[in-house]
C-alpha cells in the first residue's frame, strides 16, 4: 500500500489546518457579539403601545370613511391655510390641530390650531419656525379622525386624504 503524504509544509496541509480553526475562532467572535448586543426586552407596557397604535390606524380609516381631504397653502411668512373637504361629515369642526415633526430636529417640532375663518371649511394659522427640509404632518381633529403625509420644504402646496 502506497500511501502519499502531504508535507507540513504544503499549502493543502495548511488550508486543512486554518480553515477549520478560523471557522470556531468567528463562531466564538459571534457568539460574543451576540451576547452583548442583544436586542432589548419588550417593554411592560407593550399591550399598551399596541392599542395605542390600534387607535391610530382606527382615526387614520375613519379620515378614509369620510372622504377627508384637505388642501394646504403656505406662504413665506408662515401663514397657513387648509382647505378641508369633508362631503360626508355631517357638521365640520371649528378648530383643527396641525402637528409639524421634523424628521431630524425634534426642537423645531410645532403643534398648531387652526381655527376656520368661514363656513366654507377654510381654516388659518400660522407657523412659527423655519419649514426648511424635511417635515411628517398630521391633521386632525380631536379623537374623530386623522391625515398623515410627509413634506420636503420648500413647498407651497400640499394635499392629504383622498
Amino acid at each position: 500500500m502506497n500511501i502519499s503524504k502531504e508535507p507540513v509544509g504544503s499549502p493543502a496541509f495548511w488550508a486543512m489546518i486554518v480553515i477549520p480553526t478560523a471557522a470556531v475562532i468567528a463562531s466564538f467572535v459571534t457568539l460574543g457579539l451576540a451576547m452583548r448586543g442583544a436586542d432589548a426586552e419588550l417593554p411592560k407596557v407593550y399591550a399598551t403601545e399596541g392599542s395605542a397604535l390600534d387607535a391610530d390606524f382606527a382615526l387614520l380609516g375613519a379620515a378614509k370613511r369620510l372622504g377627508i381631504g384637505a388642501s394646504f397653502d403656505i406662504d413665506e411668512s408662515g401663514a397657513i391655510r387648509v382647505q378641508l373637504e369633508a362631503p360626508t361629515m355631517p357638521k365640520r369642526p371649528d378648530r383643527l390641530s396641525l402637528t409639524l415633526t421634523h424628521v431630524i430636529d425634534a426642537r423645531r417640532d410645532q403643534k398648531i390650531t387652526l381655527l376656520e375663518s368661514d363656513k366654507s371649511g377654510l381654516y388659518t394659522g400660522r407657523i412659527n419656525t423655519d419649514l426648511t427640509g424635511r417635515w411628517l404632518i398630521q391633521l386632525d381633529h380631536e379623537a374623530a379622525w386623522r391625515l398623515r403625509g410627509r413634506i420636503e420644504v420648500p413647498v407651497r402646496s400640499l394635499r392629504l386624504g383622498d
